[in-house]
């Protein structure tokens, strides 16, 4: 539909835009957030609230909105030719200037500046873990322990950030490909090309946001053992409720029984009529 509604093309391109990008500053949100309340200072640390989260998640928001805003103007239909010569219609961005700046705009505001960010906040909060360990000097298990993790963190951290601009970087690189060979000619096997390494780098790029719980459970193992630990919270509980509804029942079955007895036992227990007097009555 996008390729022939103007409306629907610009509508669509631009809410993918915006909220792809919303999605990955959020989790740089949330890695400053990490970093403010692993900070020393009390100040500092009473910014990590659910009032500035639900704060920074709406400027967040609204920011990704306004920084996407002009596809709306610039996105339209147009015919290009597709890997059979025939000319189809399709939602692009405009040629030229703007199909360029888009390249670089999204390479930027979606795929460098999100994972530069996240690999600095992630870094500053582990800075700031060791300092604490640093005043409060831990025994020597402990302080294994305690560097274990911060390599497990390290790693989760870095492996992110590395997927994110693996799955990410290719879909800004096609789209700055195609803005500077837009003005020459190809022939249909070489459209057919770019035009599966288009849907290839496009689909690459959901990984990003998909792959955060697969990320962290195959490089670390403090995530294993929370989610080890929920999953059998989780279990136990629903192990413990199930007796109880059993024991709800089983008193109520009890019960229906029970009427049912004793309402067969009143009514063997009533006196039968009396044949003289029916006889009486009847001369």
């Amino acid at each position: 539909m996008a390729n022939y509604n103007l409306g629907i093309c610009k509508i669509e391109y631009f809410a993918l835009y915006a909220t792809r990008a919303t999605a990955s500053w959020l989790i740089v949100m949330a890695c400053i957030d990490r970093f403010i309340h692993s900070s020393s200072n009390v100040n500092i640390r009473r910014l990590s609230s659910l009032k500035t989260t639900r704060i920074a998640i709406g400027l967040t928001s609204i920011t990704m909105i306004i920084l996407h805003i002009h596809m709306v103007s610039y996105y339209e239909i147009t015919y290009v030719s597709d890997q059979f010569g025939n000319m189809s219609p399709s939602c692009n961005s405009q040629t030229g200037t703007y199909r360029t700046f888009l390249g670089f705009w999204n390479m930027a505001v979606y795929s460098f500046c999100p994972s530069f960010f996240m690999f600095l906040f992630g870094f500053l909060t582990l800075n700031h873990i060791r300092l604490h360990r640093r005043v409060i000097p831990a025994k020597g298990e402990v302080h294994k322990i305690a560097r274990r993790t911060d390599t497990q963190l390290l790693r989760m951290l870095t492996a992110q950030v590395l997927v994110i601009i693996i799955s990410t970087l290719p879909f800004s690189i096609n789209q700055l490909y195609a803005s500077f060979t837009s003005s020459i000619p190809k022939s249909t096997l070489r459209i057919a090309q770019e035009n599966l390494a288009a849907r290839i780098v496009g689909a690459t790029t959901y990984f990003a946001h998909s792959s955060s719980f697969y990320l962290y459970t195959l490089t670390g193992s403090v995530f294993r053992k929370e989610l080890s630990n929920i999953l059998r919270r989780c279990w136990q509980a629903d192990r413990n409720m199930f007796p109880r509804i059993q024991n709800e029942i089983h008193p109520m079955s009890l019960l229906q029984k029970s009427q049912q007895i004793t309402g067969v036992r009143i009514t063997s227990q009533q006196p039968k009529p009396n044949s003289k007097i029916i006889q009486k009555i009847d001369i």
